[in-house]
């Protein structure tokens, strides 16, 4: 019988191939997406919502616009549009979004949390790995007869690159998904999640089908 899978489904590159993976290898996935009131939000979670339409799979939208509230005033509004990695000026909001997920997965009753981190990722950040691995053993700590529930990230040894030739092999429409960090009629193609993307279809040798405003 196939095991439950809950994704953290940003609507991003490296999100959507992880769920279309997921899916392939015949897992029961459900999403939950975060709307955290970026610039970008209304792409990023229509390229969300469209996978979980395709791959008919339950998709769970949650507004935590509250967090951008909380974080102003401790940061230039200027610092939140665009911004690469959502921090406030060195404070990061990634783990309060990962132990929101794994709320989530526990009142699912779902033992797995996937997130589709990638190498790149760990870059700046090398305690990456075992701060996921920490943050799963809190899980069961607080009241162990709810759900433990593990983080799992099995691209994090994977580049931007490998998940683009995954990504093909899977049949992922590219083209839907969403990784420029402002809310234009395109890509900008200079944020640095643009860059990412180029960059990546460029190493993986694999035809872009974003379109570019430069």
């Amino acid at each position: 019988m196939a095991r439950d899978a809950v994704i953290l489904l940003s609507g991003g590159l490296d999100s959507v191939v992880l769920a279309y993976d997921l899916v392939r290898q015949g897992r029961q996935v459900r999403a939950v997406h975060f709307n955290i009131d970026r610039e970008a939000e209304d792409y990023e979670f229509n390229a969300a919502k469209n996978t979980a339409l395709t791959l008919d799979f339950p998709f769970e939208a949650v507004d935590l616009c509250g967090m951008k509230q909380m974080m102003l005033g401790f940061m230039d509004v200027d610092g939140w549009r665009g911004e690469a990695d959502i921090v406030c000026p060195d404070v990061s909001a990634v783990p309060s979004l990962v132990a929101m997920g794994m709320y989530y997965a526990q009142l699912a009753g779902i033992g797995e949390l996937y997130l589709a981190t990638i190498r790149e990722q760990t870059a700046g950040r090398p305690s990456l790995p075992q701060f996921f691995d920490a943050l799963s053993d809190t899980s069961r700590l607080f009241d162990p007869k709810y759900t433990e529930v593990r983080i799992c990230n099995p691209y994090l040894t994977k580049s931007k690159a490998e998940v683009i030739e995954l990504g093909q092999r899977l049949g992922v429409p590219f083209e839907r998904t969403w990784s420029c960090h402002f809310a234009l009629a395109a890509h900008c193609g200079k944020c640095p999640g643009c860059q990412a993307r180029t960059q990546g279809f460029t190493s993986a040798r694999v035809a872009d089908p974003t379109r570019y405003l430069a």
